[in-house]
Formats: C-alpha cells, structure tokens, sequence
C-alpha cells in the first residue's frame, strides 16, 4: 500500500482552533462561503473595497499571533491507496452489516469513509480496509476530527457470508 501525509501543525485542539477562526471572523463581520481549519474561500464582488478585502487578511493574522502556543497537537493528513476487490457500484449494491473500528481490518468497505477536513475518501466502497487504515481512523476520533461514513464507532462494510 502506498501513502502519502500533509503534516499540519495545529498549536490547539482542531475543535477549539475552529471556534477562534470562526469568532475572529465574525466579530470583523466577516462571513465566509466555506470554511474549515486548513482553508477558507470568502467572495469578493465589484462592490467590495480595497479596506473590505484587507479585512479578512487582518482577521486571518490576528488569530495566527493569538495562538495558544502552549498547545502543541499535530494533524496529519494522510492518503491511502487501499487495494481495490471490487468496483464501487457493485460494493455499493451488495449486503451490508456495520462494524466497530476496531474490527475493520480485512473487512471490505460497504460505504465512503472521508475525514473532514480534508474532504477527500479516506476509502471507498469495495476498497480492502487495512491495519493502517483503522490506525489513521483511531487518530483522527481522538483529535476530534469528523469523519463521514462512520455512525456510533461503526463503518459499513459487506456481509461476508
């Protein structure tokens, strides 16, 4: 299996850094599109100004400086290349039955599985769930991370008869 990660450093939880971007934005009456820790994409019309744009940079190196620098939690980002047994519509059309992360490992995924951020399939339906993959998952519960596809610490996966 070959991977990759996006080494993030975060100086305080996920949840609580999402908080302050958010609040910092706010308090400028600044109200992006879409958002999260890693990007955010504001619009900018003819009707803003050169002062309205320099808002949002303002805000985004306030809450840089007030980092809490004591808290030093690091979010990696990684991707998998899982192996594939089956095609995703065929996985998608098959039985299903629900296990605990734990129990992942050798089970074939019935579901998309896709932490957020950064938006991207984790594995995908019909995808071989391994060893790394149920590691990388127990990570990013315990940052806090959200993650798509997974309901009461159970992911989808085919009924092996």
């Amino acid at each position: 299996m070959s991977n990759y990660s996006i080494k993030k450093n975060v100086n305080m939880s996920y949840e609580k850094a999402l908080e302050k971007v958010k609040d910092e934005l706010k308090k400028q009456g600044i109200y992006t599109e879409l958002w999260d820790l890693v990007y955010n994409i504001a619009y900018i019309t003819g009707a803003d100004s050169i002062e309205d744009i320099s808002l949002i940079f303002s805000a985004v190196k306030r809450i840089e400086n007030n980092v809490d620098k004591d808290e030093n939690n690091n979010i990696e980002f990684k991707k998998f290349k899982p192996a594939r047994k089956m095609t995703i519509n065929n996985a998608f059309y098959k039985p299903k039955t629900h296990k605990r992360v734990e129990d992942l490992k050798g089970e074939i995924a019935g579901d998309f599985v896709i932490p957020y951020p950064p938006g991207i399939p984790l594995i995908c339906p019909g995808e071989l769930i391994e060893e790394d993959h149920v590691e990388y998952i127990k990570e990013l519960q315990d940052e806090n991370i959200e993650i798509l596809g997974i309901k009461d610490d159970k992911i989808s996966v085919l009924f092996q008869y």
